[in-house]
């Protein structure tokens, strides 16, 4: 922001319009303006004067039924596109008549230009992820002039870093490396933070010198060791596997050794390698820092000496010690990761029968107050927010429930014209469809990401069952062995979404198959049991083309920040916006707990004795009546 004009923020902008544009065209973005506080939910003096902050302002705007009532959700987008655009170049276009050229700019000065740009975009205290940068983003580079003042910030490079950090005293070098990793953050996205592009060096620091924890090597552990730790991981991933004291002169029982495999588990493992790596990294862990002296690890013979009560308190201690001293790791507090590794090592101490003194000690370590994170029991903040916007709006909830009808209209007009159509144009349109599909799923049963991303409808176990007649619906048959918290999912699909959905399985998945799997000219597409199958037709589509084609079309119809997740939640407000305190209802439809419900969307007692308390207040204001009337 330039020191000799005083806009900074939108405000300024806008007060400044009437001097650069006419009467006519003042007016008309003075309204323009007027949107942003609405829309935003922010005062104009809140968001900095800065072509970046806004663009940044923007991503999060939820715009559905803002630009056009009534129009296809393309129309509306474009509206809102160029609304976006026009704000952005009033903000360039009254910086660039009122502001002067920056002049030549020293040592000092280089590194306040860029604290002072900083401080325009860094989030305010008390507020979350609300800023393009961090809240006291500025100290950090501050902390950079202070230490390296004497050299311009666009000459600092990584042999200046590295003699920096030597010369500098042992307390605050963690705070240091944190300022030159921010600063490198901005080094990486120059192009952006166009304002500052020459104060910037043309390469990132490179990697300073530290004290890392290096890996552990299995490979200089005994045969023994080795052979007991595997035995052990089998036998957490699978459970003990009862003998056949027959010897198998009667004949396998399938049943019987399913019964066996899965004894003393909630439900089978769905990833048994994704399993065994996260017990080898726990006992990984474990050693690496019961053990200062690896090579007293190494002389082990078995599971059972590493697996014991004095080595977990030695390695929750050490952990603890090296969060507050690292400048790269969380506090235990703030994070579940040595939550994670205590409930792996607690698993396959408890199926390897070993002491119950060390599941006692594991089980009290992860309920420690020092140790346990209570974040995986909070709601997201975009989450929330999000799912806060939709009760204060009842159009963000008309626009989801129309959502699937109003894509398939997109998909209908460019399929008219789907022999005119390039490349570009004819994936859009199959992201759009197959983001209809996936919309009306989640509206048809609220269901996790990973049953709708993988659900089938074809061979003997489909899991969405077509209708054979028009007197029977759609139907969705999803097995508990499929579902996470092992309770199926079954029940009929809406008529008006199984319209939707069925265009997807009749053609574009066809066309989906054919645009990214080859196909032989004049054949047909090859039969496969995914509704959304991946660039081989026995895969899955790959999750990252999931995400691509959803947010493709929630960005169409104005719902930036709806993640299929969070549909869920979306499904929950809704029904619990026309049926207050359902919650046995809302829990058996999510196949969650009551307990869990409440506490996600009960929202607390204050909201009820402030609904409770309007009420009281409409009832004692005599002209309350009569105000509405005039209005």
């Amino acid at each position: 922001m330039n020191e000799n004009t005083n806009i900074q923020n939108l405000r300024d902008i806008k007060d400044h319009i009437p001097q650069v544009y006419s009467a006519a065209s003042a007016k008309s973005l003075g309204s323009a303006f007027d949107r942003v506080v609405r829309l935003t939910g922010k005062h104009l003096h809140q968001i900095p004067a800065n072509r970046v902050a806004w663009s940044h302002a923007a991503k999060k705007i939820v715009w559905a039924g803002e630009f056009g009532k009534g129009k296809p959700p393309e129309a509306q987008e474009r509206a809102f596109h160029t609304w976006e655009k026009k704000i952005g170049a009033t903000i360039d276009k009254v910086l660039e008549t009122v502001c002067e050229q920056d002049v030549a700019l020293d040592a000092d000065a280089s590194y306040d230009k860029i604290i002072d740009y900083v401080a325009g975009l860094e989030t305010p205290g008390g507020q979350v992820s609300d800023g393009f940068f961090p809240n006291q983003a500025t100290r950090s580079i501050d902390n950079l002039k202070s230490r390296t003042g004497i050299v311009p910030s666009w000459e600092l490079d990584t042999e200046t870093a590295t003699k920096v950090i030597k010369g500098t005293p042992a307390d605050k070098v963690a705070s240091l490396r944190r300022s030159f990793l921010f600063f490198n953050k901005i080094i990486l996205a120059r192009d952006v933070h166009e304002p500052i592009k020459d104060l910037l060096p043309e390469k990132p620091i490179g990697p300073l010198p530290r004290i890392r924890d290096f890996p552990l090597d299995w490979s200089k552990f005994s045969p023994e060791f080795l052979k007991s730790r595997d035995k052990a991981i089998k036998r957490a991933i699978r459970g003990e596997v009862k003998k056949d004291r027959f010897a198998g002169r009667l004949g396998k029982d399938p049943m019987a050794r399913r019964r066996a495999a899965t004894r003393g588990r909630k439900k089978p493992v769905r990833k048994p390698e994704a399993a065994r790596k996260n017990h080898i990294l726990a006992l990984s862990w474990l050693v690496r820092h019961a053990f200062p002296d690896r090579e007293d690890a190494y002389c082990l013979q078995e599971l059972g000496e590493l697996l014991t009560v004095e080595n977990v308190e030695t390695a929750v201690e050490a952990f603890r010690a090296r969060c507050q001293e690292s400048e790269f790791l969380m506090e235990v507090r703030d994070t579940s990761s040595m939550n994670t590794y205590l409930c792996n090592l607690s698993t396959i101490a408890g199926r390897n029968w070993l002491p119950e003194e060390i599941l006692w000690e594991l089980e009290e370590q992860r309920y420690d107050p020092d140790n346990y994170s209570d974040r995986s029991d909070e709601m997201s903040a975009t989450r929330e927010a999000f799912v806060k916007l939709m009760e204060r709006d009842p159009e963000i909830a008309r626009t989801i429930v129309c959502g699937p009808e109003r894509l398939l209209g997109e998909w209908e007009r460019a399929f008219a014209k789907w022999k005119s159509l390039s490349v570009h144009p004819r994936t859009e349109a199959l992201h759009l469809l197959a983001g209809a599909s996936m919309l009306g799923l989640a509206l048809a049963r609220p269901m996790r990401p990973l049953n709708i991303h993988e659900i089938t409808n074809d061979g003997q176990n489909g899991e969405l069952i077509a209708p054979k007649n028009e007197r029977v619906s759609a139907w969705l048959d999803i097995g508990r062995d499929r579902v996470k918290n092992r309770r199926p999912i079954e029940g009929p699909i809406p008529d008006w979404l199984w319209n939707v959905i069925s265009v997807w399985l009749d053609l574009g998945r066809d066309l989906w198959i054919r645009r990214f799997v080859e196909v032989e000219e004049g054949k047909d597409a090859p039969e496969t049991p995914h509704m959304f199958p991946g660039e081989t037709v026995n895969r899955v589509m790959s999750r990252g083309t999931y995400n691509k084609a959803w947010n493709r079309a929630m960005r169409r119809l104005g719902l930036q920040g709806l993640t299929p997740h969070m549909m869920r939640h979306v499904a929950a407000t809704i029904y619990l916006a026309k049926h207050p305190g359902a919650y046995e209802v809302v829990a058996a439809l999510l196949g969650d707990s009551v307990r869990t419900v409440e506490k996600f969307y009960a929202r607390g007692e204050g909201r009820a004795a402030m609904e409770m308390f309007a009420e009281v207040l409409a009832e004692l204001n005599p002209n309350l009546v009569l105000q509405k009337r005039k209005t």
